[in-house]
């Protein structure tokens, strides 16, 4: 028998409770609430789901694997967040950060490069 632990945003104090399982659907009692755990974010960012916990802010990194002194980069973060450039040596890049929206944004830079860029 396997232990499978449930947490629902409410639930009653007391009752039952369907939980869908590989397999046929389970029945549960609830018998004691317990404490309230943490707040759980979850976010698919292309195509990779991120959970973080409580007020934990969700970064992007971004891999420049051919030169270009152009990135246009999709980070899906639905926000303008700030943006640190790095070349392939690990030397911080500046450069002009345009936000097409608040899940793109463009990086110019004065020559072509590899790298990464971090954005939270």
């Amino acid at each position: 028998m396997t232990d499978i632990i449930v947490t629902l945003d409410t639930i009653p104090s007391i009752g039952q409770v369907e939980v869908q399982v590989p397999g046929p659907v389970e029945v549960l009692t609830v018998v004691q609430q317990g404490p309230v755990g943490p707040m759980v974010q979850v976010k698919s960012i292309n195509g990779i789901t991120l959970a973080g916990v409580g007020n934990m802010e969700l970064s992007y990194v971004h891999a420049q694997v051919f030169p270009s002194d152009t990135w246009t980069v999709t980070h899906g973060l639905s926000k303008w967040p700030s943006v640190t450039v790095v070349d392939s040596a690990g030397s911080q890049v500046i450069g002009e950060v345009a936000y097409v929206s608040d899940q793109i944004v463009s990086l110019k830079f004065a020559a072509a490069f590899s790298g990464q860029a971090f954005f939270n």
